[in-house]
């Protein structure tokens, strides 16, 4: 894979990549947040994804099954996958 990260170390603090350069480790660089903290935002992260995917599905479902429908309401339905 070209470009990807193979070997670190933290003895002398640079990275080779595979295709032979050699650039140094700077704070910048390493994560700023703990395991833990990672953890934390990955479960935020997921749970909101999942109460927007659940609110658009059910929007979706509220929509389509509207008892009057209009033109302007054809026409959203029609430009949603646009």
């Amino acid at each position: 894979m070209k470009g990807s990260l193979h070997d670190v170390s933290s003895a002398n603090r640079t990275s080779m990549f595979s295709n032979g350069t050699v650039v140094s480790v700077t704070h910048a660089s390493r994560s700023l947040y703990s395991p833990d903290e990672k953890r934390s935002l990955r479960i935020i992260a997921i749970t909101f994804a999942s109460l927007s995917i659940l609110a658009g599905t059910l929007m979706l479902y509220w929509y389509i099954r509207l008892q009057k429908r209009t033109f302007r309401h054809t026409y959203v339905l029609f430009r949603i996958p646009s």
